[in-house]
């Protein structure tokens, strides 16, 4: 049985196409990165805005994400205490082979990315569950 779980490939928005995933270690990212490329990915530019906690190895989540098979990469700050500042997600992003950006605000950050997507693209929304949650919070709005 399917159990829905809010926050694990949850589709928030059509056109552009929006997805939450609270992939935050390396088997979340692999199995969010395996499904990105079987079931959502095909034929899209695909956009990813990622923020970690400290703690995880932005590194090997990146890697393990895929990032470079992104158009770009929104690297924001999530907004916790332990957030993992924009800045190290994007030099990790970058590190392993991705265009990446980093816009401190989760917000700013996903504006950021509906700014440059159309219709047909994908924005993938990942990383801690702040992330995750605030751009829930808010995707009625876009």
């Amino acid at each position: 049985d399917m159990v829905e779980m809010p926050g694990r490939l949850e589709i928030v928005h059509r056109s552009p196409l929006v997805v939450l995933d609270t992939a935050h270690n390396v088997p979340g990212a692999e199995a969010l990165a395996e499904t990105v490329a079987t079931d959502f990915g095909e034929g899209r530019r695909r956009f990813l805005v990622l923020g970690m906690q400290d703690g995880r190895d932005p590194v090997a989540v990146c890697h393990a994400l895929k990032v470079a098979d992104y158009h770009l990469v929104v690297a924001c700050t999530a907004p916790t205490a332990r957030g993992l500042h924009a800045d190290v997600v994007r030099d990790a992003a970058i590190k392993v082979g991705a265009n990446a950006d980093s816009v401190h605000d989760v917000e700013a950050a996903i504006d950021h990315v509906l700014g440059q997507a159309d219709d047909h693209d994908l924005i993938v929304v990942a990383g801690s569950n702040t992330v995750v949650g605030r751009i829930r919070s808010i995707a009625d709005e876009f």
